[in-house]
């Protein structure tokens, strides 16, 4: 639901695209791993979950800013994948 809600921030509100993306990226992880936890285990699962390395790379893309639509092209890849 995250998913199709971000899709459709890129198109009409990019502003908010990014925190759209940053909560389905979390809720996928805490649904993956489950929740956040302090602890060495809880972070080695959670370095090799593929949400992990797309929460950095979309720091990456709201530094660059939301006027550069390409950069998002990988997130909505992966959006496809993740909800398909």
């Amino acid at each position: 639901m995250l998913w199709l809600l971000f899709v459709a921030s890129l198109l009409v509100f990019r502003g908010y695209a990014n925190m759209i993306g940053f909560a389905a990226l979390a809720t996928g992880l805490v649904r993956r791993i489950g929740m956040p936890q302090f602890s060495k285990e809880y972070l080695q699962r959670a370095m090799f979950d593929d949400n992990f390395h797309m929460i950095s790379y979309l720091c990456v893309v709201s530094m660059i800013g939301a006027l550069n639509f390409v950069m998002y092209i990988p997130v909505l890849i992966y959006a496809w994948l993740v909800s398909g």
